[in-house]
């Protein structure tokens, strides 16, 4: 980037922000370390409503509708939070889930299909899929139809979750082995290797892209791996790519064009790289948060948007698609 650029706009939250999504169009919705989801128009530039949803930070949140979006706080269980009239709210109807609590940070991930899938992170290295089956007026519910278990005997806590399409699922684990999952009926690990050889050994964030079918994967090191899944189902590391300083808390691939992906920085930058050659060729880093970056996402009209413990969000837009 060859100068500097100022975000379009930025919130400021009550307390430090550590997740992010987009709920539809116009909506950014942003949880912090109090356990509140605060949701903020895009068009305004305002923040509309603060719900209360955890006793605890909240770790992520992912959209499964225009209306329906779930949330995890840390050693909780999910909740679906609902739009209904003007507002959002806890879904009732008792606890849907039935699993163990996750103990760590992993974020889990939303296929939105016909049904939407959920993988949800549960106790150490488990990873509980299911179906969610929303409802028009009842509450939704959640059908678990797999539990994965840890990829190995001393693969540590799971780190990280993303859908490789409807019946693949990748999984980053704490010891640095990155697991590509098959969904069938025998959920069996089809490919897995060590990130370790990269110089990556605690992965963190994960994004993938279902167009290419390659991925990218990052942690507390100072490198970018980016890996492709293969026609054989294999995995295979495709380019390391190193950055100035170590720690990278989350990837986004820009949905909009394919052309850019973002990260979430220790450093307190939002890193950008190219992905339209698969070679990560550095872009520049958004510079304005004064604490680390926790959470990056894209916006349905391209821009990114970032959570920071700093209590910022910034909305920044940045090269189009003749330029990236």
């Amino acid at each position: 980037m060859s100068a500097s650029v100022d975000p379009v706009d930025f919130f400021t939250l009550p307390h430090p922000a550590l997740s992010i999504c987009c709920a539809s169009s116009d909506v950014l919705v942003v949880g912090d370390v109090d356990g509140s989801i605060h949701f903020c128009n895009l068009r305004s530039r305002r923040i509309e409503q603060e719900l209360r949803a955890f006793a605890t930070s909240v770790i992520w949140i992912r959209n499964v509708s225009d209306d329906l979006l779930i949330a995890q706080g840390k050693i909780t269980l999910p909740k679906f939070i609902r739009k209904r009239g003007h507002s959002w709210q806890e879904e009732e109807g008792g606890n849907l889930f039935s699993f163990l609590p996750h103990e760590a940070f992993c974020r889990g991930d939303v296929l939105r299909s016909s049904p939407p899938l959920l993988a949800l992170p549960s106790e150490k290295a488990d990873i509980v899929v299911g179906r969610a089956i929303v409802g028009k007026t009842e509450s939704n519910k959640f059908e678990a139809f797999s539990c994965l278990k840890n990829a190995s005997s001393d693969s540590g806590l799971v780190m990280a979750v993303k859908f490789a399409g409807r019946s693949r699922l990748l999984a980053a684990y704490e010891s640095g082995v990155l697991a590509l999952w098959s969904l069938d009926s025998n959920s069996a690990i089809m490919a897995k290797m060590d990130l370790g050889q990269w110089n990556l050994t605690a992965p963190l964030a994960l994004d993938w892209d279902e167009t290419s079918f390659f991925g990218v994967v990052a942690g507390s090191e100072d490198v970018l791996i980016l890996f492709h899944v293969t026609e054989k189902d294999e995995l295979e590391v495709t380019f390391k790519r190193s950055i100035p300083t170590k720690g990278v808390a989350d990837l986004c691939i820009r949905k909009t064009d394919r052309l850019v992906l973002a990260s979430a920085c220790w450093d307190r930058t939002v890193r950008l790289f190219s992905w339209k050659k698969k070679k990560l060729k550095p872009l520049g880093a958004l510079k304005l948060h004064t604490d680390t970056v926790e959470s990056v996402t894209g916006t349905s009209n391209g821009l990114f948007a970032a959570a920071s413990k700093d209590c910022r969000v910034s909305l920044w837009e940045v090269y189009s698609m003749s330029s990236a």
